[in-house]
């Protein structure tokens, strides 16, 4: 009566032995992902932090020349652009390092028409009309803002 006992509990042994094996090489794939997101985002960072000078820089050189506004317009774009990367490649680093939300309070309303002023100009958006009915006295909500304007982003 022993040994089918024995048996029994040697195979229930060995299933959670293999089950755990499964776990810990899921673990170790995680960790070599979240490795490599990290040495990305490093790579990506130093680059993306030179455009926002430069971008800075020339921004301010055409604001104190007076030019034409709508350059001044695209350079903003292209700083909020540069920004929102910058924003990308943190989130991607705090995924490697299992990082949380970065809860913040903030304008829905605003944050959807600032999306729509980026995406307006691009050609596959040529000729549909985008109409906002904004009727909530407050449209602000606690979120990560980064996150949601990557996913309307995305849509």
């Amino acid at each position: 009566m022993c040994l089918p006992y024995l048996i029994d509990e040697l195979q229930v042994a060995y299933e959670n032995l293999r089950t755990t094996q499964e776990q810990l090489h899921s673990a170790e794939k995680l960790a070599s992902i979240g490795q490599l997101a990290a040495g990305i985002a490093h790579e990506i960072n130093n680059p993306l932090g030179t455009i926002m000078l430069y971008a800075s820089l020339v921004k301010k050189q055409a604001e104190k020349a007076q030019q034409e506004v709508q350059l001044t317009d695209d350079l903003g774009t292209i700083i909020n652009e540069a920004t929102r990367c910058k924003n990308i490649v943190a989130n991607l680093l705090n995924f490697a390092r299992q990082g949380k939300l970065n809860l913040q309070k903030f304008d829905l309303f605003d944050l959807i028409m600032m999306i729509i002023k980026k995406i307006k100009p691009l050609p596959a958006y040529a000729g549909v009309a985008i109409e906002m009915n904004h009727n909530a006295v407050d449209s602000s909500i606690e979120a990560d803002k980064d996150q949601l304007e990557q996913v309307f982003l995305n849509c």
